[in-house]
């Protein structure tokens, strides 16, 4: 679809100082493996609200819920959160490149 064009078109970036920067790098990676941590745990909690009961756990509140309507579920509250956070949207790639460029959001709350 796109050629040979980049999808996204990065900024120009050299380090500056190597002693500086890696503690800096360090740390984003401390950060992210806490981040992918908590994303762990938020989503067995939310498979836990859909699981029935069991002899090891007892049945979560939404186990009730039919199958056929846990994707509208879900897509409700993805649109709770477009409405409450629209700058969570993603509008595209020509959003983001200007995103990127300018280095201002997009939408504006």
């Amino acid at each position: 679809l796109l050629g040979s064009e980049l999808a996204l078109r990065p900024g120009l970036f050299t380090v500056q100082s190597s002693i500086v920067e890696l503690p800096l790098y360090v740390g984003l990676g401390a950060l992210s493996g806490g981040v992918a941590v908590v994303f762990e745990q938020a989503t067995s909690r939310a498979r836990a609200l859909f699981q029935p009961e069991s002899a090891a756990a007892a049945a979560g509140p939404l186990s009730a819920v039919p199958l056929f309507l846990r994707p509208a579920l879900g897509g409700a509250a993805c649109g709770l959160l477009g409405i409450a956070f629209p700058q969570i949207l993603f509008f595209g790639y020509s959003t983001l490149d200007a995103i990127l460029a300018t280095g201002e959001t997009a939408v504006t709350a």
